[in-house]
């Protein structure tokens, strides 16, 4: 049976449109979009922001029953695709894109918190049980697993307040080493110092060096919106090293340069 999460983003897009984009290959959409690149598309998203409230965006994912996998062609996952947000999110601008990466087929949202109205999203308990139940019907009809009302119901009403805990728990989490890790690059000269300031916050680099460990729990770079900045620190220390290297190799000749003239000139006396 389809299952819908989604939780505000108080971040740029950027990130999260290039993660949808990277992995969905071909099957991906637009909805009130004009722009055609990741770069033009996040621009879009986030210009269009009001100025009240602190959510930028929304990342939603609709997931399907692994063993409706065959059957989740990219022609039906378009026509759901569309279908859902013209009738869910009609008057938001929205990014979409399939992922077959895991056993079970995905459709990621990068949906704008503010409309077409400049009016901010505003999404009740009653808008998520109409989204659910739209899904579950729309997988029913196509032949997909489904839930009924009952069960769908009782599943909810078991399990709202505990899932929406965790993940707002998981949002807060990222959104906190975000901004940890973003203060670390501005304050950090080094490498050695920019491990030194998130150690002061309780977080390690990950083994593999492709993100942070925090609370037992890693954390990639990709996954937290940050890996583009990580990747122009790197290249910032790589130059300033070269910078280092060469002043530090210059001074050295200098330095030979003028104990060569010095033994010159004691010579000169001795003679």
């Amino acid at each position: 049976m389809p299952k819908v999460k989604g939780m505000p983003r108080k971040s740029r897009s950027y990130g999260t449109v290039k993660y949808i984009a990277n992995d969905c290959k071909h099957e991906y959409g637009t909805h009130n979009l004009i722009g055609y690149s990741i770069r033009d598309i996040s621009n879009e998203l986030d210009e269009h922001e009001s100025g009240s409230g602190q959510r930028t965006f929304y990342h939603e994912i609709v997931s399907f029953h692994p063993k409706d996998k065959d059957k989740c062609t990219p022609k039906l996952m378009k026509e759901f695709s569309e279908t859902y947000i013209e009738k869910v999110y009609p008057n938001q601008r929205v990014y979409w894109g399939v992922h077959r990466e895991k056993e079970h087929v995905h459709v990621h949202m990068c949906i704008s918190a503010t409309n077409m109205n400049g009016k901010k999203l505003q999404i009740s308990n009653q808008d998520m049980g109409n989204r659910d139940r739209f899904v579950q019907n729309y997988a029913k009809n196509k032949g997909l697993h489904s839930m009924d009302d009952l069960v769908l119901s009782f599943q909810k009403g078991n399990q709202k307040i505990k899932s929406m805990s965790k993940e707002r728990s998981q949002a807060s989490k990222k959104d906190y080493l975000k901004d940890k890790i973003t203060d670390a690059i501005k304050t950090s000269k080094t490498a050695n110092e920019f491990e030194r300031n998130l150690n002061k916050d309780g977080i390690d680099i990950s083994d593999r060096k492709t993100g942070v460990r925090y609370d037992n729990r890693n954390y990639r770079f990709k996954t937290l919106g940050v890996l583009e900045e990580m990747e122009r620190f790197k290249k910032d220390l790589e130059k300033d090293l070269k910078v280092t290297l060469k002043l530090n190799k210059i001074k050295d000749y200098n330095k030979g340069d003028n104990l060569n003239k010095y033994k010159n000139l004691e010579r000169g006396k001795d003679d």
